[in-house]
């Protein structure tokens, strides 16, 4: 919020971090000579206007000229010229919250002197919130406004606040080749705060099933990625993979190589060959519990 008119500041009616609603006034910057002005200009009105009152009435009868009439017309029009004048400047001189919104650090006394264009606060917007983020081009057809889109902030662990697409660029950065978004997010009780960075998920395409692997469980060769399966028989498996879209939570999809219920090895894959013994914690601790049972017999 910027200052309109040059004056001192001699009314302060929020204020910092408080909630205003749109209309509010913020700050006052002395409007008493202008005041004084309207008061002088709407009594001058009052006057020309039983002047040009009379004359209508004269006029009939031949009393007073039409010119006379036409002169005394043209000052009641001066007249209301002068007063929505004055009423404009005026309104400059009371700073008024243009939206509903949050209002930030007030850096101003009153008495302070402020020259037109002075910044007097931050006034944000929070409910809805905005978010602008990128996808890339490729992904083009599958976007239309009204997708569905997931936000999580690391202020809030585990919370998903929910939007949807309502605006998207006109180009493709030709640059990055990513498309840019806006989606619009409900944040009625404030959580979020404008400038944040935010970890946006956005759906695209069919709902399908997958298989979904932690990106530590990978091995990565020469001949490509593979990771150790456990099998049956708590040996160890090399499986070779191919590999899909990375996902959030450091996963990554599997499109080949393991199937809904392998056992992965996440752990100590570089020390492990293909057919070693391989064992789950729990497996190995009842192991060796076992053995040292069967020592003391």
């Amino acid at each position: 919020l910027s200052a309109e008119a040059a004056g001192r500041i001699t009314k302060i009616f929020v204020h910092s971090g408080q909630m205003v609603k749109k209309g509010k006034p913020i700050v006052e910057i002395f409007p008493d000579v202008l005041v004084a002005t309207l008061a002088q200009q709407e009594a001058l009105l009052n006057a020309d206007a039983k002047t040009l009152a009379r004359d209508k009435r004269l006029i009939g009868i031949g009393a007073v000229s039409r010119a006379s009439y036409d002169d005394n017309l043209s000052k009641v029009q001066q007249d209301l010229a002068n007063i929505a004048s004055t009423k404009a400047q005026l309104t400059q001189h009371f700073v008024r919250a243009p939206f509903t919104g949050k209002i930030g650090l007030i850096n101003l006394s009153l008495g302070q002197y402020l020259q037109v264009g002075d910044t007097i606060a931050d006034l944000e917007q929070v409910n809805p919130l905005y978010v602008d983020f990128g996808v890339p081009g490729s992904y083009l057809a599958d976007i239309k406004t009204g997708r569905l889109v997931m936000i999580h902030s690391r202020a809030y662990p585990g919370r998903t606040f929910t939007g949807q697409v309502y605006a998207i660029d006109s180009a493709i950065d030709p640059d990055t080749r990513m498309l840019s978004l806006r989606a619009s997010i409900n944040n009625p009780n404030n959580e979020l705060v404008p400038g944040a960075f935010v970890t946006v998920t956005m759906p695209l395409g069919q709902k399908t099933t997958v298989v979904v692997i932690p990106q530590t469980a990978i091995v990565y060769s020469a001949q490509g990625p593979y990771v150790y399966v456990q099998s049956p028989q708590n040996t160890a498996i090399k499986t070779p993979i191919v590999l899909g879209q990375r996902l959030l939570d450091n996963e990554i999809i599997a499109l080949k190589g393991v199937k809904p219920g392998d056992k992965i090895i996440n752990g100590g894959q570089l020390k492990l060959s293909n057919g070693a013994p391989a064992l789950t914690q729990a497996q190995a601790a009842a192991f060796f519990s076992h053995a040292g049972n069967e020592k003391k017999h």
